[in-house]
Formats: C-alpha cells, sequence, structure tokens
C-alpha cells in the first residue's frame, strides 16, 4: 500500500476552498459594527464593542443627528451619545431609550404625579363625569395631602412608629435613672442607720462592762 498523509491532503483540501471562494466571489463578509444596535469599533484591539446604557433621565439620540466617526470597513469608532429625555419622555434606569409618558387624561383618570425626565406619571382614581376643572383639581391635590397613596402612607407610618418607639425608649431610660438614684440614697441612709445603731451598741457594751472606768474618766 502507497503511504497516504493526511496533513496534506487538509492543507490541500483549504487551498482548494480559498482559490475557489476567491474565484466566485463568495468570500466571507466581514462583520460590520452596527452603531444604531449599540455597538462599536474599537480600532486598538479590532474588535467590536457593546455600548453602555444611557443613565436614568437621559437615552440615545437619533443616529442622523450624532454625526458619528465611521470605520471604511467596519462601522462606527464610537457610540451614540445620550441626551437627556425630552418633555413627554422618560427613563426610569439604566437604557438606551427613553419611554412614551403616561397620559392620565386619556385614560379617563386624575393625574396625582407629573411625568419628569426621571419618572413616568402616576394616575388616581377616575374622574367622575359632570366634575368640574376644579373639582378635578382638588381630588387630584387631596390624595397627596392626605397621604392616601401608597408611598406617603408607608413613610408617614414609618415615621410615626419611629417616634413612638424613641418616645418609649426615652422613657425607659428615665425611669431607670430616677430607680438607680432612688435605691442608692435608701442604701446610703440605711448604711448610716446601721453605723449610728453600731455605734450606740458599742458605747452600751463598753458602759456595762466597765462602769467604774467610765464614772473616773467623767470626774477626771
Amino acid at each position: 500500500m502507497i503511504p497516504v498523509d493526511l496533513n496534506n491532503i487538509e492543507n490541500s483540501l483549504k487551498v482548494v476552498k480559498k482559490i475557489y471562494a476567491n474565484m466566485t466571489g463568495k468570500r466571507k463578509a466581514q462583520r460590520i459594527c452596527d452603531a444604531e444596535k449599540n455597538w462599536y469599533y474599537r480600532e486598538s484591539v479590532k474588535k467590536c464593542y457593546k455600548c453602555e446604557k444611557c443613565v436614568i433621565g437621559e437615552g440615545k439620540i437619533k443616529f442622523e443627528d450624532a454625526k458619528l466617526p465611521m470605520h471604511p470597513e467596519f462601522g462606527a469608532t464610537q457610540c451614540i451619545p445620550c441626551r437627556q429625555c425630552k418633555p413627554g419622555t422618560y427613563n426610569d434606569k439604566r437604557a438606551f431609550r427613553c419611554k412614551h409618558c403616561r397620559n392620565c387624561e386619556q385614560q379617563g383618570r386624575y393625574e396625582l404625579r407629573p411625568c419628569t425626565h426621571l419618572q413616568n406619571a402616576v394616575c388616581g382614581d377616575k374622574i367622575i363625569s359632570g366634575s368640574t376643572k376644579k373639582d378635578n383639581i382638588s381630588n387630584t391635590v387631596a390624595p397627596l395631602k392626605s397621604g392616601s397613596g401608597p408611598s406617603m402612607s408607608k413613610t408617614s407610618d414609618s415615621s410615626v412608629a419611629f417616634v413612638v418607639f424613641t418616645l418609649i425608649f426615652l422613657l425607659l431610660v428615665i425611669m431607670t435613672v430616677i430607680l438607680i438614684v432612688l435605691y442608692r440614697r435608701k442604701a446610703k441612709g440605711c448604711k448610716k442607720r446601721w453605723q449610728k445603731s453600731r455605734n450606740n451598741r458599742s458605747h452600751q457594751e463598753l458602759s456595762t462592762e466597765y462602769p467604774l472606768m467610765v464614772v473616773t474618766q467623767r470626774f477626771s
């Protein structure tokens, strides 16, 4: 049998495939870094990298307005910049695009909190038919002042609980200090009475055991 070198055969096949691809024009296309899909080309490492998301309250502008520098083969070399969300839009988390605000009027509800570039609008109860605009405004402001909203009620409840706990703790501390002071005063008074009674007893014992000595001491 004639020995067969498999490595030479594989290399020959690769060469044939390259020649065929060049002849037919079916070369594998290079990857283009698409800025509209949040990719950019980094020339230092010759690779595409994912762009970072915009911060809260911002979103990326249109690709046409960005005017990014472009690599002739691999696409944009910078990411589309972020700008503050326009009126009527918001972004409450790290993302590439701003979202449209909720329209409470279209939903037939009171607007408890307006939409900003940082947060969406908050709608309340349904608007009662036949009510005037003044009534609508008063009904809109009333829940916020009374704290009937979920966030305000939670905040008020937690603040009240904290104040009550603090007062109870202070009362316990004051009562403990008063009890310690009274106990020390009582112990000090008991100690004085005990010493006084002890001195009286010792004097009486001496007078009964040595009466003559006590008399002589008095006359002398």
